[in-house]
């Protein structure tokens, strides 16, 4: 979803891009052309779904993320990884 409260301006924008900073880097003379495209998706969309999801993502760096990242400190957590990591069983 794209953060309509401040717009980017970024000296690299392949960059930005390959980072996911943006979906899209266009030219400034094509630019209120593709706002207004993207703007009229938008409102044509899911307004509720897209609504929801914004609360969402609050919830995950609000709630989520600490947990994981508290989680992430553990032996437990550790070993969950290489379990995943190596295709193996558990040794806890």
């Amino acid at each position: 979803m794209p953060d309509t409260g401040a717009a980017l301006f970024c000296p690299e924008p392949l960059v930005s891009s390959a980072l996911g900073l943006a979906y899209k880097v266009v030219d400034s003379d094509v630019l209120q052309q593709e706002a207004s495209t993207l703007a009229q998706r938008l409102a044509s969309g899911p307004s509720l779904a897209y609504a929801n999801f914004r609360g969402y993502e609050h919830y995950l760096k609000d709630v989520e993320l600490p947990t994981v990242n508290a989680c992430a400190t553990t032996k437990d957590f550790r070993e969950g990884i290489c379990v995943f990591v190596e295709k193996r069983g558990n040794r806890l």
